[in-house]
């Protein structure tokens, strides 16, 4: 027999196991209601417990749907997908029209002066791309993609993303383009997405959306997407391009928005009827190739390729290095060092007849199955096919790295694709030479995505040429060549990207190698802890915040040093703001004068001359209004704040910042505060 105690004891569990069951079960009699889960969406950790919007559940058996997705999460996307096209086709419009009156005003009968307005008229708009960066904005200049990889993995980058940044990024891209130096688009037009993605979230009846910093990650992450289709033109291929070159982990519920927003960019392209303009390969005709001994040969040329990227990485990455440290100061000054190169550039190209057409012109010709035309001869053919494709592979490479190493808005997918290209007719030459083969033009597609996969370290890229082509009959060699390139310069080089953002010293969390961080715990990366009570004075508070210029959030301790909550640096300056407007009346205008002065700078940008400040000059009034004991309001305090032992490995937080967006995170030893790691002392000390 159970006792009376006993008795109680299981009733009671037996209710709460009860309880539990109930959590997860749907009553059907009544209308069923569930929210939307934030862990589904591209979010953080910080915002994963933030209310999201209800919705009815329709439960057929197997079938249950949910009744409603937000409208304007597509009308965001439409607007955002057409913005993009429209901007994209205004610039590749104006850039070729730049570019055919560079043609139309050296084409006068006088030699010496068609040579002296092509150099000059390159020259002028090359000076005009690096004004931009000087003049307007320096954001603007590069790629885009490195500072957006480190915008989506959670960093603040500012000015990035304002309306001149866009302005100087579209203007140095067109007069960069006009110039004749060997760019490319796609970087330049993600950024310009990613811009406009961040506009689109901060229009009055996108902000009315709850949850606005995840909605923000899901159209930025969507934006990434929509530049690159805008580039390529292949919006499959695109969204994969962009998943792998701006993250780490993908959540992949974010998919289906980046490709919608890709395909409302090819629709505009459609719209404005320019296809003729932005369609960079025309359709091929290759004929199956079969499993024999040619796989050998383009395995080989996925070997060749690999070494190739690699060394126009690392070629690229000293060009750049040299440039950011001044090497040679009289050279590398922003204007001089551009017009240098222009002048380079455009000599070569004059002096060259091939290096005048343009990548979509060389592409075609390289992807062509049959041999080249009489006409096109003219410029392959003195003194030999093959010597000026060798030629030609060494100078546009050559060129490309020079042109990417100046400080303007550029990219560099399209030139190396076109070299690429060169590269694999020309081993498809040598391979018919000694073996026979009526594959070059299959040579060639396979060396183009070869060459950009070893540069960005991309597989997607293969994905984007069938998309380019129209077929995949050359399935096979694509993917080996594709997959041996990709191994062999990862294993020399980190990608282009990588590179350039560690050059910049941007802030991310990279992929360290992990045999290198075993035998480290999170207190070897902890900075001293800078904490409050829940009973603190103003004084204190403005201390605390113009300390804490690497951290979002400030720890919460009792008397005895236990984390009992995090409360935000937001939320510290707010209570400032109120206690000063409930003490504003019983103050003079000279104590209202002396804290704006000292206080002022404190909330706008968290410094603050408290620290310097005379404390024999205060007043009385002052003195009592900052020493005056407060008590944060718990409302304000998280309680449930995320912390690891002080023994904990590294790489495992390094894992949960990277896949859990994570700010800050706390060390503690059995409950006690021992220090802090943020997002920027880990990138610090990476």
């Amino acid at each position: 027999m159970l006792s009376i105690e006993e008795t109680h004891l299981s009733n009671k569990m037996i209710t709460e196991s009860q309880e539990k069951d109930q959590i997860f079960k749907v009553n059907p009699s009544k209308p069923s209601k569930a929210n939307f889960i934030l862990t589904d969406l591209f979010t953080n950790y910080d915002q994963v417990c933030t209310p999201t919007p209800e919705f009815k559940l329709q439960s057929r058996g197997i079938f249950k749907g949910s009744s409603m997705l937000n409208p304007l999460i597509w009308i965001s996307l439409i607007i955002l997908g057409l913005l993009t096209a429209f901007i994209g086709v205004s610039i590749d419009y104006l850039s070729q029209k730049l570019l055919e009156a560079r043609y139309y005003l050296s084409s006068s009968e006088s030699k010496i002066g068609n040579f002296f307005i092509w150099v000059i008229y390159s020259m002028f708009f090359a000076l005009m791309a690096a004004s931009t960066g000087k003049f307007i904005s320096t954001d603007a200049e590069g790629s885009g993609i490195p500072e957006v990889k480190s915008i989506l993995s959670g960093v603040h980058i500012s000015k990035y993303l304002s309306i001149s940044t866009l302005s100087a990024k579209i203007a140095g891209l067109i007069a960069g383009c006009a110039a004749g130096l060997s760019i490319g688009k796609e970087g330049p037009f993600v950024h310009i997405s990613v811009i406009i993605a961040n506009k689109i979230t901060k229009l009055r009846f996108i902000r009315t959306m709850p949850n606005s910093i995840t909605i923000r990650h899901q159209i930025l992450g969507a934006s990434v997407a929509c530049g690159v289709a805008a580039a390529f033109g292949a919006p499959i291929g695109g969204v994969l391009f962009s998943i792998e070159v701006t993250t780490t982990y993908y959540v992949v519920s974010n998919l289906w928005k980046g490709i919608f927003c890709s395909i409302w960019c090819m629709i505009g392209f459609t719209i404005f009827h320019l296809s003729e303009i932005t369609d960079l390969i025309y359709l091929t005709k290759f004929e199956p190739i079969s499993f024999n001994f040619e796989i050998f040969a383009f395995a080989l040329l996925g070997i060749i390729c690999g070494l190739v990227g690699a060394s126009f990485v690392y070629t690229t990455s000293k060009l750049i290095f040299l440039r950011i440290n001044m090497a040679y100061p009289r050279i590398h000054s922003r204007f001089r060092y551009t017009l240098l190169i222009a002048a380079v550039c455009a000599i070569v190209n004059y002096t060259a007849p091939f290096l005048q057409l343009s990548d979509k012109t060389i592409i075609n010709q390289m992807f062509r199955s049959e041999k080249l035309s009489s006409y096109e001869q003219l410029y392959w053919s003195n003194p030999s096919t093959l010597f000026n494709l060798t030629l030609y592979v060494i100078l546009k490479l050559s060129m490309t790295a020079l042109s990417i190493s100046c400080q303007i808005p550029c990219g560099f997918v399209a030139p190396i694709f076109t070299g690429g290209a060169a590269l694999g007719r020309l081993f498809g030459y040598i391979v018919d030479m000694i073996l026979g083969t009526e594959h070059k033009g299959i040579y060639a597609v396979v060396g183009a995505a070869c060459l950009v996969s070893s540069v960005t370290h991309t597989l997607s890229i293969a994905v984007i040429v069938f998309e380019l082509t129209g077929q995949i009959n050359h399935i096979l060699p694509m993917m080996i060549g594709v997959l041996i390139s990709y191994s062999v310069s990862s294993s020399i080089t980190m990608s282009m990207y990588n590179v350039i953002l560690h050059l910049k010293q941007l802030p991310y969390i990279p992929l360290i190698k992990p045999s290198a961080l075993y035998s480290k715990h999170v207190l070897d990366l902890s900075s001293a802890k800078t904490s409050l009570t829940q009973s603190t004075n103003l004084r204190e508070i403005s201390l605390i915040i113009s300390r804490s210029n690497e951290y979002a959030k400030i720890p919460i301790i009792d008397e005895e040093n236990y984390l009992i909550g995090e409360i935000s640096i937001q939320s510290l300056k707010k209570i400032i703001v109120e206690n000063y407007a409930m003490n504003a009346a019983s103050m003079t205008n000279t104590d209202k004068d002396f804290l704006d002065k000292h206080l002022s700078p404190l909330l706008i940008t968290n410094d603050s001359y408290i620290e310097t400040w005379d404390k024999d000059s205060e007043s009385s009034n002052v003195t009592n209004f900052l020493d005056g004991e407060i008590v944060i309001d718990n409302d304000l305090i998280d309680f449930a704040p995320l912390s690891v032992p002080e023994n904990l490995s590294l790489i495992k937080v390094q894992f949960m910042f990277i896949m859990m967006g994570l700010i800050q995170v706390y060390v503690v030893s059995k409950g006690k505060l021992v220090g802090v790691i943020s997002r920027e002392s880990f990138t610090k000390k990476q």
